[in-house]
């Protein structure tokens, strides 16, 4: 199932999905240099029971056996988490709402030591809100940092009163310290038991959501060694296979000599899948999958492809150029300004 880690830039939503991946999803050079997320962030890891002591654990997606920690008993796998980690820069706030059409749940950080709520704390639980998701854990983050227990109890009031009439409101709240893992065990029971498994229907037509492409071919790179540009995202309905044949809609959207758009729909075939690090031979729906096309890597490089469809030939929705639309106002937001140089 995929997850959410939604929240204000700065909180420590980035250092949460590595805790728990061993992977940085902060994968650019711009990224790197800025030490922040940009683009949508993915990992993945592997929730385990003990059947002993039954206590919760986590590991990488590529480990297979996984002893218990505290009995050194047999752990049962009984979930395969993908994380989507959202950026939390206020420009940014498209991306996490492409992001969360592919969540299944969120996770809402908040830091301990800064004022509550931050201004994208309250937009991204607006929009995970508007969007539907419907289970949450919230995690309050750094409580290092804060050294006066009633400090937290208000914090963590507040949080209270933010999430109050929302999904969110019942939702557990974890104290953690993501920066060097404390009470990350906490964190991972209550992702165990806090998300139902989505159901999916295997029999329909592939769909998939697309909230990624890149390419993967550098420059320089000899001809016969180029590969085709990356599809990231989330099957909704069906199954993907090594060989199939994709459309992706729109597609390529042009302009005739009469000042007419019109609609080409993209082609490939899949040329692999890849889960994390592994290899698959076939996708289900659930997790984030990369697929590798045989498109131009052009036509996937910096995102030009992300909302598009992809999907079994004939099977995806008609392309519309006229929409009746409604707009919903979220039901609250937050405002800072910057205080005046005869106040500071």
């Amino acid at each position: 199932m995929n997850i959410g880690v939604i929240g204000h830039v700065a909180n420590g939503k980035s250092t949460l999905v590595r805790q728990l991946t061993g992977t940085s999803t902060m994968q650019s050079s711009k990224e790197k240099k800025r030490n922040c997320t940009i683009s949508l962030g993915y990992a993945n890891c592997k929730i385990y029971q003990c059947s002993g002591c039954c206590k919760y654990d986590h590991g990488p997606s590529t480990s297979t056996n996984h002893p218990c920690s505290e009995c050194s008993g047999e752990c049962e796998l009984v979930r395969h988490i993908s994380f989507v980690d959202c950026p939390g820069h206020d420009q940014l706030i498209s991306t996490m709402i492409n992001g969360a059409s592919v969540m299944d749940g969120a996770i809402l950080v908040t830091a301990a030591n800064e004022q509550c709520p931050q201004p994208q704390t309250v937009e991204h639980l607006m929009a995970a809100e508007t969007l539907g998701i419907e289970h949450y854990v919230k995690v309050q983050n750094k409580v290092d940092l804060v050294h006066d227990k009633q400090e937290l109890l208000d914090h963590a009031s507040k949080l209270d009163q933010l999430t109050d009439g929302t999904n969110a409101h019942d939702a557990p709240l974890i104290p953690i310290v993501a920066q060097t893992g404390v009470n990350m065990e906490a964190l991972v029971e209550a992702i165990a038991t806090s998300f139902p498994t989505p159901s999916h229907d295997l029999e329909q037509p592939l769909r998939m959501s697309v909230v990624r492409t890149f390419k993967v071919s550098t420059p320089g790179m000899a001809p016969e060694d180029l590969r085709g540009g990356v599809l990231g995202g989330s099957i909704i309905s069906g199954l993907a296979r090594v060989g199939d044949l994709l459309e992706i809609r729109p597609g390529l959207v042009t302009t005739d000599a009469d000042g007419n758009r019109v609609v080409n729909p993209l082609y490939t075939r899949v040329q692999s899948l890849q889960c994390d690090v592994s290899q698959l031979d076939y996708a289900v729906p659930g997790g984030l999958i990369g697929i590798q096309t045989d498109l131009d890597p052009y036509l996937c490089m910096s995102n030009r492809l992300v909302g598009q469809v992809a999907g079994a030939p004939g099977s995806l929705p008609p392309v519309l150029s006229h929409l009746a639309m409604t707009f919903q106002k979220l039901k609250s937001c937050l405002l800072y300004t910057s205080p005046s140089p005869r106040d500071s």
